[in-house]
């Protein structure tokens, strides 16, 4: 988001500025690619992320829009990053949208259809462009510990249910993070004044990433001895 603020106002303030803000050719028009891209599929995404139940359905609409951009080469990154993501619409996860006001009952009632008894695939193998195509899991609310009696019902009749009413609350109550991205703020605050050099600092933060990777289910005593 700093990156697109930044781009965005080179390209607002370009005109009249080329003596001051000088760039090629290339600059500008890489430059103009990328906004056009932050502004039609980036800035719905960023803003709506942190909305739990509405979260497979946003992700759904991403992933249609990206593959009707009209810039066919970041259309194919996009959907690139969003199938190495594809755990955000497995089973157990994408349970939370028959929670979202996004959805009509029939959508619901189509996802209650087609619910799972077990947890389902870590990733999912196609990307889905519609809610039809999403699976979800009962194993959801065997996770939060939640009574799931309402399911048996028609999806008018949940307002009211205290099964339905108890889920809700705890579900939208449930935060929306970016794993990925927290593990890296995590990990440069800690190591971030062990050195200056920022190239060592690089080499470093690779270093203590690739040990955790390797030494992921030992804990500290077992370390020690090894």
């Amino acid at each position: 988001m700093a990156k697109a603020l930044y781009t965005l106002k080179i390209e607002l303030m370009y005109e009249g500025n080329e003596k001051i803000i000088q760039l090629t050719g290339r600059e500008i028009q890489a430059i103009q690619r990328f906004n056009r891209f932050v502004v039609e599929i980036y800035i719905q995404a960023w803003f709506s992320c942190r909305a739990t139940v509405d979260a497979p359905i946003n992700d759904i609409e991403l992933i249609n829009k990206l593959k009707h951009y009209g810039d066919e080469a970041i259309s194919k990154i996009g959907l690139k990053m969003m199938a190495r993501h594809s755990w955000y619409l497995s089973p157990e996860i994408a349970t939370v949208a028959i929670f979202s006001s996004l959805l009509s009952n029939s959508d619901k009632q189509q996802l209650v259809h087609n619910m799972i008894s077990e947890r389902g695939s870590h990733l999912v193998t196609d990307l889905p462009t519609s809610v039809h195509e999403l699976h979800v899991s009962r194993i959801f609310f065997e996770t939060i510990g939640c009574d799931d009696s309402f399911l048996s019902a028609p999806v008018e009749n949940w307002p009211g249910m205290q099964s339905f009413e108890q889920a809700l609350s705890i579900v939208t109550k449930l935060p929306c993070v970016n794993d990925c991205a927290e593990r890296g703020v995590a990990l440069i605050e800690k190591f971030n004044s062990t050195t200056k050099d920022e190239s060592q600092k690089q080499y470093l933060l690779q270093v203590v990433e690739q040990h955790r990777k390797t030494f992921c289910k030992l804990n500290s005593h077992e370390l020690a001895n090894i």
